[in-house]
């Protein structure tokens, strides 16, 4: 496949190069009037779960040599199941922020964590949509498929693209060339002049990566042209402050660590959280001693099941709706924790409990990107990520950058996608609430096509900040550092496919008529059933499953 080899490298060099800066709103190198030039162009790729896969293949189709670097010893990411999640340990910081991860974890070196797929996991959404454009799942999978199908499926689409992946490798950080920095020669696989420029007219990347099977693994290092980063973002747990938490001397867990009902079968326990993990463990645990009583199992020996959330479930039916399962009057539901003081845990309402064996926080996870350094360029002056204010922050302080998680990502333009200061980065399948197999899909296929500077382009593509990201005054990226700002849904995401798909010149406009382009039929505009069929995911899964 004509892959160059990296080479091992020295001493991590961590040194501030010049940042690219931008006149925005910036424009692609390429166009139908410039086509691209005659080397490939290597791109690389972090990542082989759903997002990375799909890059794979838009990254070839595009022209450019894709090189995938894969944590884990398979592809799928969060889709593979790891029965044993192993332990944990938690660390709390003096201003009560709690931290929960596995024992010896490193972004540097070693194994990767246990993923966070549990042993029920049915998709929410429909596998018709679900579906990579052009692949469907087998006619074997139901509507609403287990994570063991989606990973096969997976595997599936995976088997052409195995070859450009490097397995048991783990990127360690990413940045700009800088000007003392070697020239790759064996990226120079063309006729162009010696140079640390990228054909698109950006300096390279440089990236450093080194095996997980060994924790004194040397480090690699190659340079490419540009960079898809794919590694998900459920791996590093969020847990929000809460007074007391550290003294509660019960169980603390992070929903990572859920597996089953049957690890809880004698516990009561609190919930907090109601997303897709947050409202299936609870569900789960309601069923569990549901179909205890009705087996006859004396009440009083029963555990309960609590629910702490700021909202009814978005993805799931609420526990007091008239169609609700049986099961969900085992539900007792509170707003958000006030406070801990030993075994009682009171609520915003001055309710409180006092019997909980557990508190499980499925609270989510936050964007990490280790490898993405602020101490390197371009990073240094544009992060990506900034930690999460502390309780004892006073309103007005400044967030300071951090690659080890954010609640939100900053520097993006307004597809949440591409990396304002140097767009041949680019992000996939960043924003909630999503259908994340075709949108990383589509994403990939426009982001290939710029880095290529593929002549499919109708026109460059432009660059806008994200005005979801907008300050209350109005300044550009001020927004708070809470999740709704990377949070798309229904109909915004179809939208947005839309959108990048006219762009990718997929889909063009003659005499006011959509027309096709060159790809053919699987690269439509979205359809009015599949926006219907997203509209009512929700009771279509309360009809089939149940729930």
């Amino acid at each position: 496949m004509g892959q160059s080899q990296p080479r091992t490298a020295g001493p991590e060099d961590d040194s501030a190069g010049t940042s690219p800066g931008s006149d925005r709103p910036v424009t692609s190198q390429g166009s139908a009037t410039n086509p691209p030039p005659t080397r490939r162009r290597r791109a690389l790729v972090i990542g082989a779960g759903s997002s990375g896969l799909a890059t794979i293949q838009q990254a070839l189709e595009a022209g450019l040599e894709p090189f995938c670097c894969e944590a884990r010893p398979g592809v799928g990411g969060a889709w593979r199941f790891d029965a044993d999640p192993g332990p944990y340990e938690w660390h709390f910081g003096e201003d009560g922020e709690a931290h929960v991860f596995t024992p010896g974890e490193s972004d540097v070196k070693g194994r990767p964590t246990p993923s966070p797929m549990y042993a029920s996991l049915r998709t929410n959404v429909p596998t018709t949509l679900m579906q990579y454009r052009g692949t469907p799942f087998p006619r074997t999978v139901g509507l609403f498929s287990k994570h063991n199908e989606v990973q096969q499926y997976l595997e599936d689409f995976a088997e052409p693209f195995l070859p450009y992946i490097r397995f048991d490798t783990r990127v360690v950080s990413v940045r700009h060339t800088l000007e003392t920095d070697p020239y790759d020669d064996d990226a120079d696989l063309g006729t162009e002049p010696r140079s640390s420029s990228s054909a698109l007219g950006h300096r390279r990347w440089i990236a450093s990566f080194r095996s997980t099977l060994r924790n004194d693994a040397p480090l690699e290092e190659c340079q490419f042209d540009a960079v898809f980063v794919a590694n998900g973002h459920y791996s590093r747990p969020y847990v929000p402050a809460t007074e007391g938490l550290q003294d509660f001397p019960g169980e603390r867990l992070h929903a990572r660590w859920y597996r089953d009902a049957g690890q809880f079968e004698q516990k009561t326990v609190l919930v907090v959280g109601n997303s897709a993990s947050g409202y299936d463990i609870t569900r789960e645990l309601a069923d569990s001693i549901y179909t205890r009583r009705q087996a006859g199992v004396p009440a009083e020996t029963l555990p309960r099941i609590y629910q702490s959330a700021r909202s009814p479930p978005a993805l799931g039916v609420p526990w007091d709706a008239p169609d609700a399962p049986e099961y969900s009057k085992e539900v007792q539901t509170f707003p958000p924790i006030r406070r801990i003081d030993g075994r009682r845990i009171e609520f915003l309402d001055g309710r409180s409990v006092n019997d909980v064996h557990t508190i499980m926080f499925a609270t989510g996870y936050f964007f990490s990107f280790p490898f993405l350094s602020p101490s390197s360029a371009p990073f240094s002056e544009y992060p990506v990520t900034y930690a999460p204010p502390k309780p004892s922050d006073p309103s007005d302080s400044a967030p300071q950058p951090s690659a080890k998680g954010g609640l939100r990502i900053h520097n993006l333009d307004d597809r949440m996608l591409f990396y304002l200061p140097d767009p041949t980065l680019a992000f996939l399948g960043l924003p909630y609430l999503v259908i994340p197999f075709p949108l990383a899909q589509i994403q990939a296929r426009l982001a290939a096509r710029h880095f290529a500077s593929s002549p499919q382009l109708p026109e460059p593509l432009r660059f806008r900040p994200n005005p979801a990201m907008a300050g209350s005054n109005g300044e550009e990226d001020g927004a708070p550092e809470i999740r709704g700002t990377v949070t798309l849904g229904h109909p915004k995401q179809f939208d947005l496919h839309d959108r990048m798909l006219r762009e990718t010149g997929d889909v063009r406009d003659k005499e006011g008529r959509e027309e096709l382009g060159q790809a053919g039929g699987i690269w439509t505009l979205t359809s009015e059933a599949d926006r219907d069929l997203r509209k009512g995911a929700k009771g279509l899964r309360k009809a089939v499953l149940g729930y």
